[in-house]
Protein backbone atom coordinates (compact mmCIF):
# COMPACT_ATOMS: atom_id res chain seq x y z
CA UNK A 1 0.00 0.00 0.00
CA UNK A 2 1.23 3.76 -0.57
CA UNK A 3 2.27 5.61 2.00
CA UNK A 4 0.38 8.99 2.89
CA UNK A 5 2.34 11.62 4.86
CA UNK A 6 1.87 15.03 6.77
CA UNK A 7 5.44 17.28 7.01
CA UNK A 8 5.64 19.41 10.05
CA UNK A 9 8.23 22.13 9.59
CA UNK A 10 10.02 24.53 12.33
CA UNK A 11 12.86 26.42 12.28
CA UNK A 12 15.24 28.63 14.82
CA UNK A 13 17.36 31.57 13.57
CA UNK A 14 21.05 31.96 15.67
CA UNK A 15 20.20 33.41 19.23
CA UNK A 16 16.96 32.31 19.07
CA UNK A 17 16.97 29.01 21.88
CA UNK A 18 18.85 26.23 21.96
CA UNK A 19 16.36 23.40 21.96
CA UNK A 20 13.72 22.88 18.77
CA UNK A 21 9.75 21.98 18.94
CA UNK A 22 7.68 20.77 16.64
CA UNK A 23 4.49 21.71 16.15
CA UNK A 24 1.27 19.58 17.15
CA UNK A 25 1.51 16.01 15.14
CA UNK A 26 -1.60 14.03 15.02
CA UNK A 27 -0.77 10.37 15.00
CA UNK A 28 -2.58 7.28 15.24
CA UNK A 29 -1.79 3.55 15.88
CA UNK A 30 1.50 2.37 13.91
CA UNK A 31 2.26 5.87 11.84
CA UNK A 32 5.57 6.18 11.63
CA UNK A 33 7.28 9.26 12.80
CA UNK A 34 10.65 10.82 10.79
CA UNK A 35 12.58 13.72 12.93
CA UNK A 36 15.35 15.31 10.32
CA UNK A 37 17.17 18.44 12.23
CA UNK A 38 19.40 20.26 10.47
CA UNK A 39 22.01 22.73 12.21
CA UNK A 40 24.88 24.94 12.69
CA UNK A 41 27.64 23.83 14.36
CA UNK A 42 29.72 26.10 14.25
CA UNK A 43 30.67 26.32 17.93
CA UNK A 44 29.86 22.58 17.98
CA UNK A 45 26.54 21.42 19.70
CA UNK A 46 27.68 18.27 20.78
CA UNK A 47 25.43 15.24 20.85
CA UNK A 48 21.71 16.23 19.77
CA UNK A 49 18.85 14.24 21.87
CA UNK A 50 15.47 13.63 21.16
CA UNK A 51 12.15 13.31 23.06
CA UNK A 52 8.23 13.66 22.58
CA UNK A 53 5.63 15.15 24.97
CA UNK A 54 3.07 12.82 26.36
CA UNK A 55 4.52 8.98 27.05
CA UNK A 56 8.07 8.21 25.51
CA UNK A 57 7.92 7.17 21.73
CA UNK A 58 11.21 4.50 21.40
CA UNK A 59 13.64 6.78 19.00
CA UNK A 60 15.70 4.47 16.96
CA UNK A 61 18.85 6.84 15.01
CA UNK A 62 18.79 6.99 11.56
CA UNK A 63 22.31 8.40 10.84
CA UNK A 64 23.51 11.74 12.30
CA UNK A 65 26.63 13.34 9.88
CA UNK A 66 28.51 16.68 9.75
CA UNK A 67 30.77 18.88 7.70
CA UNK A 68 34.17 19.30 10.34
CA UNK A 69 31.57 20.37 13.10
CA UNK A 70 29.94 23.14 11.24
CA UNK A 71 26.34 21.60 9.41
CA UNK A 72 25.26 18.85 11.18
CA UNK A 73 22.05 16.53 10.04
CA UNK A 74 20.43 14.47 12.25
CA UNK A 75 17.64 12.02 12.00
CA UNK A 76 15.56 9.45 13.54
CA UNK A 77 12.43 7.44 13.68
CA UNK A 78 9.65 6.14 15.58
CA UNK A 79 6.30 4.31 15.83
CA UNK A 80 3.23 5.46 17.35
CA UNK A 81 1.57 2.82 19.63
CA UNK A 82 -1.33 4.85 20.15
CA UNK A 83 -4.14 7.47 18.91
CA UNK A 84 -3.16 11.21 20.17
CA UNK A 85 -1.05 14.34 19.52
CA UNK A 86 2.36 14.63 20.53
CA UNK A 87 5.28 17.35 19.98
CA UNK A 88 8.91 16.14 19.45
CA UNK A 89 11.63 18.07 21.38
CA UNK A 90 15.39 17.94 19.97
CA UNK A 91 18.31 19.33 22.60
CA UNK A 92 22.16 19.94 21.70
CA UNK A 93 24.53 18.49 24.86
CA UNK A 94 26.66 21.53 24.08
CA UNK A 95 24.12 24.19 23.58
CA UNK A 96 25.34 27.51 21.79
CA UNK A 97 22.63 29.27 20.52
CA UNK A 98 22.68 27.67 17.00
CA UNK A 99 20.21 27.66 14.49
CA UNK A 100 18.32 24.98 13.05
CA UNK A 101 15.56 23.45 11.53
CA UNK A 102 13.46 20.49 12.33
CA UNK A 103 11.57 18.54 9.85
CA UNK A 104 9.06 15.95 11.57
CA UNK A 105 6.87 13.66 9.12
CA UNK A 106 4.36 11.57 10.24
CA UNK A 107 3.75 8.16 7.59
CA UNK A 108 0.70 6.60 7.82
CA UNK A 109 0.85 2.96 5.90
CA UNK A 110 4.59 2.59 6.05
CA UNK A 111 6.33 -0.63 7.60
CA UNK A 112 5.79 -1.18 11.35
CA UNK A 113 8.52 -3.40 11.91
CA UNK A 114 11.06 -1.99 9.20
CA UNK A 115 10.19 0.83 8.09
CA UNK A 116 13.53 2.81 7.10
CA UNK A 117 15.65 -0.19 6.04
CA UNK A 118 19.13 0.25 6.84
CA UNK A 119 20.25 -0.59 3.19
CA UNK A 120 18.76 2.44 2.11
CA UNK A 121 20.58 5.34 4.21
CA UNK A 122 22.52 7.08 2.79
CA UNK A 123 24.87 10.19 4.11
CA UNK A 124 27.85 11.87 3.49
CA UNK A 125 29.11 15.45 3.08
CA UNK A 126 30.09 17.62 -0.23
CA UNK A 127 31.70 20.54 -1.72
CA UNK A 128 28.19 21.49 -3.66
CA UNK A 129 25.66 19.54 -5.51
CA UNK A 130 24.62 16.55 -3.47
CA UNK A 131 22.72 13.51 -5.05
CA UNK A 132 21.63 10.13 -3.95
CA UNK A 133 20.57 7.27 -6.28
CA UNK A 134 17.68 4.92 -4.02
CA UNK A 135 16.50 2.13 -5.06
CA UNK A 136 13.24 1.66 -2.78
CA UNK A 137 12.39 -1.92 -1.30
CA UNK A 138 8.89 -1.42 -2.06
CA UNK A 139 6.19 0.35 -4.23
CA UNK A 140 4.43 3.35 -2.73
CA UNK A 141 7.49 4.17 -0.49
CA UNK A 142 8.45 7.79 0.50
CA UNK A 143 12.41 8.92 -0.59
CA UNK A 144 13.63 11.82 1.70
CA UNK A 145 17.16 13.82 2.03
CA UNK A 146 18.07 16.60 3.82
CA UNK A 147 20.80 18.62 3.84
CA UNK A 148 22.53 21.32 5.79
CA UNK A 149 25.29 24.16 4.04
CA UNK A 150 27.44 25.91 6.51
CA UNK A 151 28.91 28.38 3.79
CA UNK A 152 25.03 29.62 4.25
CA UNK A 153 24.83 30.68 0.36
CA UNK A 154 21.04 30.16 -0.13
CA UNK A 155 21.69 28.61 -3.40
CA UNK A 156 19.75 25.26 -2.95
CA UNK A 157 17.51 24.13 -5.84
CA UNK A 158 15.99 20.79 -6.50
CA UNK A 159 17.39 18.71 -9.20
CA UNK A 160 15.56 16.96 -12.03
CA UNK A 161 12.35 15.78 -10.82
CA UNK A 162 12.71 16.40 -7.09
CA UNK A 163 11.12 19.24 -4.98
CA UNK A 164 12.45 21.66 -2.12
CA UNK A 165 10.39 22.09 1.51
CA UNK A 166 11.03 23.75 3.80
CA UNK A 167 14.41 25.52 3.16
CA UNK A 168 15.43 27.72 5.98
CA UNK A 169 18.45 30.47 5.27
CA UNK A 170 20.18 31.72 8.78
CA UNK A 171 22.59 34.74 7.26
CA UNK A 172 25.86 33.90 8.31
CA UNK A 173 25.52 30.71 10.06
CA UNK A 174 23.94 27.84 8.11
CA UNK A 175 20.97 27.41 5.02
CA UNK A 176 19.15 24.00 5.06
CA UNK A 177 16.71 22.52 3.03
CA UNK A 178 14.54 18.91 2.86
CA UNK A 179 13.93 17.16 -1.03
CA UNK A 180 11.48 14.87 -1.58
CA UNK A 181 10.94 13.60 -5.33
CA UNK A 182 7.91 15.76 -6.70
CA UNK A 183 5.96 12.26 -7.18
CA UNK A 184 5.84 11.08 -3.82
CA UNK A 185 5.02 8.55 -2.84
CA UNK A 186 6.71 6.68 -5.33
CA UNK A 187 4.64 4.73 -8.02
CA UNK A 188 6.98 1.99 -8.22
CA UNK A 189 10.16 0.55 -6.81
CA UNK A 190 12.42 1.21 -9.71
CA UNK A 191 15.77 3.58 -8.75
CA UNK A 192 15.27 6.97 -8.30
CA UNK A 193 17.99 9.57 -7.93
CA UNK A 194 16.96 12.23 -5.25
CA UNK A 195 19.75 15.69 -4.79
CA UNK A 196 20.00 19.06 -5.14
CA UNK A 197 22.52 21.82 -6.50
CA UNK A 198 23.84 24.39 -4.82
CA UNK A 199 26.61 27.43 -5.12
CA UNK A 200 30.29 26.21 -3.61
CA UNK A 201 28.71 25.10 -0.32
CA UNK A 202 29.75 22.55 2.15
CA UNK A 203 27.21 20.06 2.68
CA UNK A 204 26.00 18.13 5.38
CA UNK A 205 23.44 15.40 3.72
CA UNK A 206 20.90 12.48 4.78
CA UNK A 207 18.86 10.44 2.28
CA UNK A 208 16.68 7.84 3.17
CA UNK A 209 13.47 5.23 2.38
CA UNK A 210 10.48 5.40 4.28
CA UNK A 211 9.08 1.95 3.44
CA UNK A 212 5.72 1.56 2.30
CA UNK A 213 3.56 -1.98 4.49
CA UNK A 214 3.38 -5.09 2.42
CA UNK A 215 -0.42 -4.92 1.15
CA UNK A 216 -2.52 -7.40 3.10
CA UNK A 217 -3.58 -10.45 0.79
CA UNK A 218 -7.20 -10.08 -0.25
CA UNK A 219 -9.65 -11.87 1.35
CA UNK A 220 -11.05 -14.25 -1.83
CA UNK A 221 -14.60 -13.55 -3.19
CA UNK A 222 -17.07 -15.87 -4.40
CA UNK A 223 -15.84 -19.10 -3.23
CA UNK A 224 -17.97 -22.35 -2.69
CA UNK A 225 -18.69 -24.21 0.16
CA UNK A 226 -19.50 -27.66 -0.11
CA UNK A 227 -20.65 -29.39 3.04
CA UNK A 228 -19.95 -33.38 2.47
CA UNK A 229 -22.17 -35.61 4.44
Amino acid sequence: MAITYVINSVTLGNGSGDPITSGSLTLAVDDIITAACVTEDNAGSGTLSIANSGSALSWNQIVITNTNSNAKVATWWAKSPDTTSRTVTVTPSAPNQIAKKLDCIVHTGAHTTNPVPVGNVFSGTGATDVSQSITPTASGSALWMFAGDWNATNTFAAIADCTLFGPHHSGGHYTGTAVRPSTQPRTDAAAFTIGETDTAGKIAWVAFEVQAAAVADAPEMGRRIYILP
